[in-house]
């Protein structure tokens, strides 16, 4: 049975630790960046910088993906995809 006792010392420390993890491989970098670049070179993402300046922006407005941020290639690519629909909306 667990209990709140049982937990190890150096829990919030790991959490910390991944938490502030980067994304290293040059390889992966460079195809982030790639799915992040098709996105900037839309009309939407035209638009919505057009229309909404950075100082502006609130948390639903929608925000380019982290590249460093440490997760798998599907968790990568769903976060694209929900970027990219949102910047839809800024077609016309």
């Amino acid at each position: 049975e667990f209990e709140l006792d049982d937990t190890p010392a150096n829990v919030p420390t790991a959490l910390a630790a991944q938490r502030d993890a980067r994304e290293e491989d040059a390889r992966r970098l460079a195809q982030r960046q790639k799915q992040i670049d098709f996105g900037k070179n839309t009309r939407g993402y035209e638009r919505y910088s057009a229309l909404v300046p950075r100082e502006k922006r609130k948390f639903d407005n929608p925000w380019t993906p982290d590249k460093t941020a440490p997760c798998s290639k599907r968790a990568f690519d769903g976060r694209i995809r929900k970027w990219r629909r949102e910047l839809h909306k800024y077609d016309e």
